[in-house]
């Protein structure tokens, strides 16, 4: 979209200097006698490049979906010694204890003489150790089925170029007609935050201490041993609130065609209707961050993105006024109305979490706004 806008820059730069070549060509002639035009005929231009900018409502937008964060935290099995568990609270993995053998070769201990205990695990906060000795780790699933919420996007500024085709005047009155041909770039732009209340899912195991110490939580254990073999508590249900990012990013192209009806209103002033056929290409990126912040450990984090792209077909309306500087240029300004229908998005994880799945739905049906640009004959 920005090499289009560019390109647009280069073909306004292109028509300026032609216009300013024809004005030098013009003065060149004043000093040339006056040819006699009497016996040929005068051309009249039949074809208008109309370069300009367009100002339409935002696209209307809805979020919504269904997740489950904090999956994928591998704990291992309900029991088992010197296995590697994963929390989102603390780790607790194998034995790294160390023992000379008899041939003076140093070798883990846990594959010599295992006693289940272990010096290789941490914890996040004070609140894990428990009256009885132990240490709670734990991991957490929030589940959220957030209610769809809309959100009318920014005014977006935009480019065309149109080509327009002087068909004639109408049923003999001063009224013209003409074809009109061209294209239109604006931007899709939506972000909203909101928070939805969370069932939370805990599940715990617990680890003996045997009567030691806990060591300072955030730490790695300095001689503490642990017994790596865990209990298995229930799961217990409670709620939580999840924090959501919804971002929407992306651009629309619309290309249309349609008759043009001029009336003029004085030698200078005339006032341009059309109506017709848009066919709009649409793509945009959307995100979904949302952030869960359990009792014990950091932040747990879901992030997806994905983009996608859509063809639509509509219908536009415009009406303008026109004033010509001279017979190869002028201005114009006037109201537009755009409908080009809408279409959904929908992204995932894909298989590693199924339940998951983000939806946003882009309605560009009813755009509302302003046109203005410059006008060149040809």
């Amino acid at each position: 979209m920005k090499n289009l806008r560019r390109i647009l820059c280069v073909l306004v730069v292109a028509t300026l200097w032609s216009l300013r070549a024809q004005d030098e060509e013009s003065s060149a002639d004043d000093y040339s006698p006056i040819p006699d035009f009497s016996d040929e005929i005068l051309y009249t231009p039949k074809f208008e490049v109309t370069i300009g900018f367009r100002g339409v409502s935002g696209a209307k937008s809805s979020f919504g979906g269904r997740a489950i964060i904090g999956r994928g935290v591998d704990t291992g099995p309900a029991t088992g010694a010197n296995l590697n568990r994963r929390y989102q609270d603390g780790h607790v993995q194998a034995d790294t204890r160390t023992i000379v053998d008899a041939n003076g070769n140093t070798v883990l201990l846990q594959s010599v003489s295992p006693d289940g205990l272990t010096n290789n695990w941490d914890y996040d906060d004070e609140s894990q150790i428990t009256s009885d000795g132990y240490v709670a780790m734990h991991t957490y699933e929030a589940s959220i089925n957030p209610a769809t919420v809309q959100k009318d996007q920014p005014s977006s500024l935009g480019v065309e170029l149109l080509v327009t085709r002087d068909m004639g005047k109408l049923f003999g009155t001063r009224a013209r007609w003409s074809v009109i041909g061209g294209f239109s770039v604006n931007d899709i732009s939506g972000k909203m935050d909101t928070e939805e209340t969370a069932s939370v899912v805990t599940n715990t195991d617990y680890f003996s201490l045997n009567g030691q110490s806990a060591p300072a939580a955030g730490t790695a254990s300095t001689g503490a041993l642990l017994d790596s073999n865990p209990f298995r508590a229930d799961p217990t249900t409670g709620t939580g609130l999840v924090n959501n990012h919804w971002k929407l990013k992306g651009a629309y192209m619309a290309f249309r065609v349609g008759p043009s009806l001029t009336i003029p209103i004085t030698e200078r002033l005339s006032a341009s209707f059309s109506v017709g056929g848009v066919l709009t290409y649409a793509g945009s990126n959307y995100t979904v961050v949302q952030t869960f912040l359990p009792q014990t450990g950091d932040a747990i984090v879901d992030a997806v993105s994905d983009g996608a792209s859509n063809i639509m077909p509509g219908f536009y309306a415009d009406a303008n006024i026109n004033f010509n500087i001279n017979e190869r240029s002028g201005l114009y300004m006037g109201a537009l109305y755009q409908n080009s229908g809408s279409y959904r998005q929908t992204i995932s994880h894909g298989g590693d979490n199924p339940d998951t799945e983000y939806t946003t739905k882009v309605d560009l049906g009813s755009l509302q706004g302003v046109r203005a640009g410059m006008s060149f004959k040809f």
